[in-house]
């Protein structure tokens, strides 16, 4: 699927869409279930505006392919997107424990936690990616945040620091600390 899969790719970068999904069509007919041509038709999909033939395709996929993490993580994001946060979070609480030890994963729960105001099971998930990406201000970051909805100023006032300190151009760390220390 390699050489098809790269011209799919130079077509996207040309904006030639119909010719990509040739492409990767051609792949899916040798190889049906090969994921990673479904998940780019998925961002060919949104990316010519079909947000319903995307959302479609990803809830397909999650049924297909129940213990994949990509289809799964991807709706899920969209739907926190789209403020539909419980809908998130069970998408991927039906994943095995193990899978949701993966940064990406975790890092979605909190957003969707912290969208859904559950501040306290924000921070625990933030500290357990705190734990495996401790150099990563926008962990840091959204453990601030969790902390600022819980009204624990002093934590929120070190995460921040911790983020500007790990990406000194971050801004979002660099105005929320502004506004907390006028």
């Amino acid at each position: 699927p390699g050489a098809s899969q790269s011209l799919a790719a130079l077509a996207v970068q040309g904006k030639d869409f119909d010719a990509a999904r040739r492409y990767y069509a051609g792949v899916l007919d040798k190889h049906p279930d090969y994921l990673p041509v479904h998940m780019r038709l998925a961002g060919l999909d949104l990316a010519q505006g079909n947000e319903g033939a995307m959302l479609e395709r990803l809830e397909t996929l999650v049924k297909k392919y129940p213990a994949a993490v990509e289809p799964r993580l991807t709706l899920a994001r969209y739907k926190t997107s789209k403020g539909q946060a419980a809908e998130a979070l069970a998408l991927l609480n039906e994943l095995d424990e193990s899978q949701k030890t993966l940064p990406a994963v975790l890092a979605q729960i909190a957003e969707a936690q912290l969208a859904q105001g559950d501040y306290s099971a924000a921070r625990m998930s933030l500290d357990r990616l705190v734990r495996l990406q401790p150099d990563n201000a926008w962990t840091h970051y959204q453990l601030a945040l969790a902390h600022q909805g819980s009204s624990d100023t002093a934590a929120l006032q070190k995460e921040l620091e911790r983020a500007i300190e790990l990406d000194p151009k971050y801004v979002p760390a660099r105005l929320t600390l502004a506004r907390l220390l006028l």
